[in-house]
């Protein structure tokens, strides 16, 4: 009773915790936003600039016919708001990014594509923008990730090894045995980080599905407790590393916005000014 104690609450803590990493990628995806915000609205007053400068040399016949209003214009368009909804916020996602996918056989080439996991299935992209999907898999409640380096790891894992040290192959039905039926997918993450989260965010889906299937009961039959307890504890210690990691990459972005707010301020208040003695 003691060690289901114990397995409960480290299973608590696990989901707590991609509950957080989900919020911290929409986050993220947020300040990349208003990063890329603030870059367009420097580019704007690039353009004020220009304007004034013309004003200042002695078009006044320029002035008069109006170009207030054009440097009202420009101003006011610095920061647009509007446009296509972040994909982000989509309800089901449970993470996202860059990965590199092999061919379904070997000797097939690796290509940077843009992966997205739902809930219940996992889809690759040309791009960020998901306009035009490459291909999809689901993932079952038996579905297993694996590391290349990983003994137990299926199929050509073995022959990336070398090649790809932070690669994983994706197991959608491993109780299907060989032949069509079975589903073998590799990638390559890049990193140990990325690695792992993508590994745990994988294992994640899976044990949603079978837990809904099982009415809230893990299926782990024949798996001893000790064992699941330990497991839980590597996630924790993978998600809590990747967690770390997206703070950190959040902490750089606040920076930039700041850097970049408080520069473009600036040139925004000077601007003003020297409209003011014209």
């Amino acid at each position: 009773m003691p060690m289901s104690g114990a397995l409960s609450h480290l299973q608590e803590a696990g989901a707590s915790a991609s509950r957080t990493m989900g919020k911290m990628h929409k986050q993220t995806a947020q300040l990349d936003k208003m990063n890329k915000g603030m870059d367009e609205a420097n580019k704007n007053l690039d353009s004020t600039e220009a304007t004034i400068t013309d004003m200042e040399k002695g078009y006044m016949q320029y002035l008069a016919e109006g170009a207030l209003g054009a440097v009202g214009i420009n101003m006011g368009a610095k920061v647009d708001t509007s446009g296509s909804l972040d994909t982000s916020t989509v309800l089901g996602i449970i993470k996202e990014g860059w990965l590199h996918k092999r061919g379904p056989m070997y000797g097939y080439k690796w290509e940077s594509r843009w992966c997205t996991l739902y809930e219940t299935g996992i889809a690759w992209f040309d791009d960020e923008k998901k306009g035009e999907k490459k291909g999809d898999s689901e993932i079952k409640k038996g579905t297993k990730s694996f590391a290349f380096q990983k003994n137990k790891a299926p199929g050509d894992a073995i022959k990336h090894r070398g090649e790809k040290p932070f690669g994983f192959v994706v197991d959608v039905t491993p109780n299907a045995g060989p032949g069509k039926e079975r589903r073998l997918m590799y990638f390559d993450a890049g990193s140990k980080n990325n690695q792992d989260a993508w590994l745990d965010a994988i294992a994640h889906a899976a044990h949603k599905l079978k837990k809904k299937e099982k009415g809230g009961d893990d299926g782990n039959l024949g798996v001893s407790e000790m064992d699941q307890v330990n497991d839980a504890l590597d996630g924790l210690h993978h998600q809590a590393l990747d967690l770390g990691t997206e703070a950190k990459k959040q902490a750089k972005l606040v920076n930039q916005v700041t850097t970049k707010v408080d520069s473009t301020t600036a040139r925004l208040d000077a601007q003003t000014a020297r409209v003011k003695k014209l």
